[in-house]
């Protein structure tokens, strides 16, 4: 990236976060876009982050985190790697405010640095993405996926195998699913099959004795997942529509559940059919950065929708395969991915005004519709992807 490319995209981000601090400091954040946190009467930013670190005090101070309690009335839902973050109260603005700053500058940075837009259509992306309700709350919040966010973009960008597999490591043991990130040990570079073996083997091993030293085990993950209800509203999981209708008609959820997913699995199919008719993949090559960011962004995307209950926020996800999505649009000029690119410009804006209503005026007639969306988009994001992951299937059997 070009010196006067990062001053222009610095300049960017830097606008971008004091318009977000003015929505936040003039109240207009709370009360078009999410609910604040409050306790004891006070606002709380930065809860997420701010979360695992008290966790982490009150777990040597002696208490049972693993459940609530009088040091904090919230379960520890977190890798127990979390609960060795060295902390000195003498530091405190330190670790509960400026590293949250940064982090989240970083953040928006590189939103603007891999989006990259170059008309007017991009720019309005790009501002919709900045100012979409997933990612002023993972902003608001400090939410710990932003750090993940963060990871993958630096694990595409240095490529160093030792780097990544550090990177890995630690947010495989935070925070579980970025296990799905896996697939960059078969694509970060060239490797034999017995070198690949080897370094899942290693990664396998690593994780374990981690794992182990910190206290971890199945039966208490499984315990870390049900002391978190899933919330109903605006979800980013298969499950958000069975939540809605089970919420507010009373319909079965294992039913709707089914459904769900064979109308996914459907749309998939016909999706993968007219995406391998256009294609595409004869011009994709997955060493490239755009091409990695999709492989990795997809996949992890795909697996926490299909797997797990999730907050809205960890849709900046979607985020990372974008770029990709915009060179098949703009350099390729292959037609079905101009639509798709339109379809994501329009979920955003619908995202963007169906949220208030129904975060502000209880029009819940909106999440019908935005679960509807998101089964139609990680279904053509799912098909881009199996195309892509056979690629990479087929050049490593040649090896």
């Amino acid at each position: 990236m070009r010196n006067d490319t990062i001053k222009k995209n610095i300049i960017i981000s830097l606008l971008f976060s004091l318009i977000i601090f003015f929505l936040w400091k003039s109240g207009i954040l709370y009360s078009y876009s999410l609910s604040p946190v409050i306790k004891e009467n006070r606002l709380h930013v930065f809860a997420d982050w701010a979360t695992p670190i008290k966790l982490a005090v009150c777990h040597k101070l002696g208490f049972n985190v693993f459940y609530p309690s009088s040091c904090l009335n919230y379960p520890f839902n977190y890798g127990n790697v979390l609960l060795y973050i060295p902390y000195f109260k003498l530091y405190e603005n330190f670790y509960f405010f400026y590293i949250p700053i940064v982090i989240c500058f970083l953040f928006i940075f590189l939103i603007v640095s891999i989006i990259k837009p170059k008309n007017f259509l991009e720019y309005l992306l790009l501002i919709l993405i900045i100012f979409s309700p997933s990612s002023l709350l993972a902003i608001e919040r400090g939410n710990n996926d932003i750090l993940v966010f963060i990871f993958i973009i630096l694990i595409v960008y240095f490529n160093s195998s030792k780097f990544n597999f550090l990177i890995l490591t630690l947010a495989s043991l935070a925070k579980y699913y970025p296990l799905a990130l896996m697939v960059n040990f078969f694509i970060e570079k060239k490797r034999s099959i017995i070198q690949i073996l080897v370094t899942l083997l290693l990664f396998t091993m690593t994780l374990g004795f981690f794992f182990y030293f910190t206290g971890e085990s199945l039966e208490l993950i499984q315990n870390k997942m049900k002391m978190i209800s899933p919330t109903w509203g605006n979800q980013f999981s298969i499950r958000g529509l069975s939540l809605v209708l089970k919420k507010l008609k009373h319909f079965d959820y294992s039913t709707v559940l089914f459904i769900s997913y064979i109308f996914f699995i459907f749309s998939s199919i016909v999706s993968f059919k007219i995406f391998q008719k256009s294609n595409f993949i004869s011009k994709v090559n997955i060493s490239f950065f755009e091409e990695k960011l999709f492989i990795l962004g997809g996949n992890l995307s795909i697996a926490v929708y299909l797997i797990s209950d999730n907050v809205h926020y960890r849709e900046i996800f979607l985020i990372l395969l974008l770029p990709f999505i915009i060179i098949l649009k703009d350099n390729f000029k292959i037609k079905v991915f101009k639509y798709l690119f339109y379809f994501i410009l329009f979920r955003y804006i619908f995202f963007i005004f169906s949220n208030y209503f129904i975060m502000f005026k209880k029009y819940f007639t909106f999440l019908y519709i935005k679960a509807f969306s998101d089964i139609i988009l990680v279904s053509l994001l799912t098909a881009i992807c199996v195309i892509m992951n056979i690629k990479i299937l087929k050049q490593f059997t040649k090896k």
